[in-house]
């Protein structure tokens, strides 16, 4: 028994010492993290001014277990400088959205009709299968259902929301006439949109974006064959719909919730902000509070166009052409600019100066980018004509940084780690958190 107690004891020992030696040498090396930086073009001195922070975590462990945090300074001839924080502790990549004060969904779809999803589920438990249901004969104007929920104010950083009067509803504003042609089709399988030849469905979702007055809302009037629906009987028709919200005062059926902290929608102010022709097709919404400017990105008429809205008005201040082709663009954007990437350009928008001096376009040469442009995330700093466009990869712990001037390009270098498959630590996953040029 002493025996058995000495070994149980020596065993026990044996795994503190090994955790410690473990977690010593993760510690040890943690500020032996350092780039090797690699000119292929140009002078690092033209990055003089520019910071960059990264996040570096390992997926191996339990919930991203430890993670470090990057500050690159480029000073100039010098270089650069690397400042690392290791933290042994979960990595939240969505912190930086917990400034997103409300979700709100607005879904349209028939079956959010209760008078028809009923007989729906009846149709399919009587086996009445093969059976084609008209919409239109159960209502005439789709449903609306509406969800909004605010972000609550707690230690958490997770992102959590209390649900807000749930049940209000804003199908007496989105009056959408249901299609002729809209059936269901019961079936052995269940019960779905009916796809044969000549039928077609309305079925969609508001996106939206706010600043710290309003929400902005807008939806796609067309069916999956491309058809427009009639929105003709919305104010203002088809759109950029404006929803405004504030404090309350705990007046509405939530105010005992935990941490509820009183902001609402103001479902009565709701209104069309910017009418758009019905062709359109809008590929992206950002919203700048600063300048209480929108920029709206729309396909229309085959070409690719940009527009810059008053937030609160409404009015037009400038449209660009971006191309003769309707294209996708990616479109990322910080505090004060937005960029539009095609791959051969980047478009910066400038908001809230002249509407003469609101647009810079960069032709953007790849070739002194590595890796396979499909797996590339871009991030984008801009300031006096000129543009810094950060590449990276998350499964490779490297980076390119291009410089861009008024002549085109000025400085390429690439930056690997001592991190990542290659480096001390497999299994590293790499995110560039934030660009930007310092004052």
């Amino acid at each position: 028994m002493r025996k058995s107690l000495i070994i149980l004891l020596l065993l026990f020992v044996i795994g503190v010492v090994s955790c410690f030696m473990i977690g010593n040498n993760i510690y040890s090396k943690r500020e032996l993290i350092a780039y090797q930086q690699t000119t292929n073009y140009g002078d690092i001195s033209s990055a003089q001014g520019l910071k960059l922070t990264s996040v570096d975590y390992n997926v191996n462990t339990a919930d991203y277990g430890y993670n470090w945090q990057n500050e690159l300074s480029f000073d100039g001839a010098e270089g650069f400088q690397s400042h690392t924080v290791f933290r042994n502790e979960k990595y939240n990549k969505y912190n930086k959205q917990l400034n997103e004060r409300f979700y709100v969904e607005l879904l349209i779809n028939a079956t959010n009709d209760e008078k028809l999803g009923e007989a729906l589920i009846e149709f399919h438990q009587q086996k009445e299968y093969e059976k084609r249901v008209a919409v239109k004969d159960y209502i005439d104007y789709y449903p609306v259902k509406c969800e909004i929920a605010a972000l609550v104010d707690s230690d958490s950083k997770q992102k959590w929301y209390v649900v807000l009067n749930s049940e209000r509803q804003f199908a007496d504003y989105f009056r959408i006439p249901v299609l002729d042609n809209e059936y269901y089709l019961i079936d052995e399988g269940g019960i779905g949109h009916s796809t044969r030849a000549g039928d077609d469905c309305f079925d969609t979702f508001f996106r939206s974006v706010a600043d710290d007055e309003a929400i902005y809302l807008w939806f796609s009037n067309r069916t999956p064959t491309g058809a427009l629906v009639d929105t003709s009987l919305i104010p203002g028709g088809y759109g950029i719909y404006r929803l405004p919200y504030g404090y309350t005062g705990h007046e509405n059926d939530q105010s005992s919730q935990p941490y509820y902290t009183g902001y609402d929608v103001f479902d009565e102010q709701l209104s069309t902000l910017y009418s758009l022709e019905e062709q359109a097709i809008i590929m992206d919404v950002r919203v700048f509070p600063q300048a209480s400017q929108i920029v709206l990105m729309i396909s229309l008429d085959d070409q690719s166009l940009v527009r810059i809205i008053d937030s609160h008005t409404g009015e037009l201040i400038r449209e660009h052409l971006l191309s003769e082709s309707s294209m996708n663009y990616m479109v990322s954007c910080d505090d004060n600019y937005a960029y539009i990437d095609n791959e051969e350009k980047v478009v910066v928008i400038k908001p809230g100066q002249n509407p003469d001096q609101m647009i810079v376009t960069f032709d953007i040469p790849r070739a002194y980018q590595s890796g396979d442009i499909c797996y590339r995330m871009n991030n984008y700093a801009y300031k006096d004509n000129t543009l810094a466009v950060v590449s990276s990869y998350t499964n490779e712990n490297v980076f390119d940084l291009n410089i861009y001037g008024e002549s085109g390009l000025i400085y390429s270098g690439t930056f690997n780690s001592n991190l990542g498959p290659s480096g001390r630590y497999p299994g590293i996953r790499h995110i560039i958190d934030e660009v930007h040029w310092s004052e």
